[in-house]
């Protein structure tokens, strides 16, 4: 799994996020806030993105890149000054090293905006049930469902080392350019190409049900070791409500969005047709 689609699934929290603050009566309404996207991926380079806060009862749905940014990121008594490679986005071929503490800083709107994240270790250990899951085809239509799940083979079962509850993630993806439907006539419930993700715990397991895999091919399994701010924004990602909604976290202070390392590893797992 590469870091562009886990950019993906972060994107769509940190969308609901920002919708967030502008329903919260709670939030400070001082004018619009920079918007942080900064995911450190250990063993990649930089690529920070930062945005303007949509302000309330606007229009608009697609927030304004903010350009012309002094960014720099401090790690080890180094400072690194981000380059501006496209209208919102600072970059910098520096690569992101394990367990170093990584600072963000810049000025926005008179105010000093700063993050800090440490960038965990890999996941150790990483070690799955099965490699391979024989699934028999079930079509959907002509009356009921035929069979329902009870011929499907036993879940996956996701294993690692996890010895100070550290929160960790795992995720699969459908890898085959011609996606074989496992569900012939049925719903598309993420689309072709998307990323699935099961919830963060500090546990040593995780399952992959084989009735949420949805086409035959190729999967690559990810497991993400990750830190307590994204495990929080994914938890208030998913219980955001229309009705009540509290002000949303961020470890970003003078801005919004989230500043956060993590480490990742993948296995492969083939699904064929029984």
């Amino acid at each position: 799994m590469n870091r562009i689609i886990f950019y993906f699934f972060l994107f769509t929290c940190l969308i609901t996020l920002v919708s967030s603050c502008e329903k919260s009566d709670s939030i400070d309404l001082y004018g619009a806030r920079p918007v942080v996207q900064g995911y450190l991926s250990a063993g990649d380079s930089i690529s920070i993105e930062i945005t303007k806060e949509i302000p309330i009862g606007s229009a608009d749905t697609i927030a304004e890149p903010l350009t012309g940014l002094d960014i720099l990121i401090s790690t080890g008594g180094q400072s690194i000054a981000l380059i501006e490679t496209q209208p919102g986005i600072y970059t910098s071929n520096q690569k992101i090293i394990s367990e170093l503490t990584y600072t963000l800083e810049f000025e926005y709107g008179g105010k000093l905006v700063t993050a800090h994240t440490t960038v965990p270790t890999p996941p150790v250990d990483f070690a799955m049930s099965a490699s391979e899951l024989a699934i028999a085809q079930i079509v959907f239509g002509g009356g009921g469902f035929p069979g329902g799940f009870s011929g499907l083979p036993d879940p996956v079962l996701l294993t690692w080392t996890n010895t100070d509850q550290s929160y960790y993630l795992t995720s699969y993806i459908n890898t085959d350019t011609i996606q074989v439907p496992i569900f012939s006539g049925g719903p598309n419930f993420r689309g072709r190409g998307r990323i699935a993700f099961n919830p963060p715990t500090q546990g040593i397991s995780a399952q992959i049900q084989p009735f949420q895999l949805e086409y035959y091919g190729l999967y690559h399994i990810g497991l993400l070791h990750v830190q307590p701010e994204y495990a929080a924004l994914y938890e208030n990602n998913n219980q955001l409500s229309s009705i009540n909604i509290a002000p949303p976290p961020t470890n970003i202070e003078n801005g919004l969005g989230i500043f956060t390392g993590y480490a990742q590893t993948t296995l492969n797992l083939l699904v064929k047709k029984q």
